[in-house]
């Protein structure tokens, strides 16, 4: 079997080669079409591959052998179905074994390739009625005016199957190649140019401070495009311009107890999972504000904290409860008599839907209720995004205790990064009452990130 690979500029054109070349019995193996990065690189854009077998490239050879140019031509314009009964009917009539040169048959002597020698004068051999009518110009021949000889033969329907080319696959296939190579290129420039000075100190120091990643990366776009070339080498601008981005990222805002006119009462409610300090913060929230409630919910915990001193040093009104229904009955009093409520609310993991209903039936029940989520400056990050994500719906700030024992301030930051942020409101900087409590700011984070003072 001889196999050869065509190209050309189109479809029909290739197949047109291929007819001439094969003849109307050629069997396609493979179409490729040439398109984007790959057709860059070729010549044509279709490539067909192309076999036939010995026996019809030899009959076919036969015809070819006596036809000039100008009948050729105009053999292989006639259709296939046509061609084929005339390569046929010669071919039956051919009493010797003679063969003719294979010229070019495909890939040469290698595989399955074999070519066929030609014999001595062949052309002596062929009947004077093929040579007549392949020697004449004019109309389309017929199977009558090949020679005398040659009995009429029924013409062959072959049905000529325009192969179809599924090109989907191979440009999804492409177009991965020319999103890796634009991926590779861009990586490349990047290394081929030095970071600036500037933007490398930065880099290192926010890393060096665990703030996230996603963040770093965002600034240092932010700052490439807002600095100039000079800007960027300074690593006193560069910082500059990070501290000013970065002090808008943090959220700080005021207490709705502080905003509120003094005849209006509002329940003011933290909550909390762990022990992180938040009845000190209550006690320390109930010290701030004259006339206000404490009501705290008794769980069962093997930790027991003696809060009376503070009670009676800051004049405190705690009220113990237990059942939320207790809770609710404290709160109304207090409006009634229009005090604030501070609730110490303790949750376990397991009570998510259960303190949402609460907060609901408080919301529902009394006008101002604002609710704050107690974290500790001591626990992880990941502990502390965990119980954000897990209870942002339900509050409007949070207050961060033990924040004199921080040893990673850029993990407190990073809560201001996350989707659901919510804004810081105090922060607990110690035990001792009330002079360890202040309002969140954003100089605080920052400080305590770059060691500022």
């Amino acid at each position: 079997m001889y196999v050869r690979k065509f190209e050309g500029e189109t479809l029909d054109e290739t197949l047109q080669n291929i007819k001439a070349e094969f003849g109307p019995d050629a069997i396609i193996l493979k179409t490729v079409t040439n398109n984007g990065i790959k057709g860059a690189f070729k010549k044509k854009k279709i490539e067909i591959t192309a076999a036939i077998t010995e026996k019809s490239y030899t009959d076919k050879a036969r015809v070819d052998h006596v036809l000039d140019a100008e009948s050729k031509e105009k053999f292989y314009n006639a259709p296939s179905s046509y061609i084929s009964n005339m390569i046929e009917s010669h071919s039956s009539h051919i009493t010797d074994n003679s063969s003719v040169d294979v010229k070019n048959p495909g890939y040469g002597k290698v595989a399955l390739n074999k070519q066929v020698q030609s014999a001595k004068d062949f052309g002596k051999k062929i009947k004077s009625g093929l040579d007549d009518f392949l020697g004449k110009a004019g109309p389309q021949p017929t199977v009558e005016t090949i020679g005398e000889s040659v009995a009429p033969k029924k013409e062959i329907v072959r049905e000529q199957v325009t192969p179809q080319v599924d090109t989907s696959r191979y440009e999804n296939r492409i177009e991965k190649l020319e999103r890796q190579i634009l991926e590779l290129t861009n990586s490349i420039e990047s290394l081929e140019k030095k970071e600036p000075t500037g933007l490398y100190h930065l880099r290192v120091n926010l890393a060096g401070h665990s703030i996230d990643e996603n963040y770093i990366q965002f600034l240092i776009k932010k700052a490439v495009f807002e600095l100039s070339e000079q800007d960027l080498k300074s690593s006193e601008t560069v910082f500059d311009f990070a501290l000013r981005e970065m002090a808008q990222e943090i959220r700080t805002e005021m207490p709705l107890f502080s905003k509120v006119d003094e005849k209006e009462n509002v329940v003011t409610v933290l909550i909390s999972e762990t022990s992180v300090g938040q009845s000190s913060m209550i006690m320390k929230l109930g010290s701030m504000v004259e006339n206000s409630v404490i009501v705290q919910r008794l769980v069962p915990t093997k930790i027991v904290r003696d809060t009376n001193l503070s009670e009676k040093v800051f004049d405190l009104d705690v009220r113990k409860t237990h059942a939320q229904g207790e809770i609710f009955g404290e709160c109304r009093k207090a409006a009634e008599q229009k005090r604030n409520v501070f609730i110490d609310y303790k949750v376990s993991a397991s009570d998510v839907n259960d303190v949402k209903n609460f907060i609901d039936g408080l919301k529902r029940s009394f006008d101002k209720v604002q609710v704050f989520l107690s974290l500790s400056a001591i626990n992880s990050e990941v502990y502390n995004r965990k119980v954000v994500n897990k209870y942002s719906n339900i509050s409007n700030g949070i207050v961060i205790n033990h924040l004199d024992n921080c040893l990673d301030f850029g993990a407190l930051f990073n809560l201001q990064t996350i989707e659901n942020a919510l804004p810081f409101i105090f922060f607990g900087t110690g035990e001792v009452i009330p002079d360890d409590i202040e309002v969140a700011s954003k100089e605080r984070i920052l400080g305590g990130i770059f060691n500022l003072k």
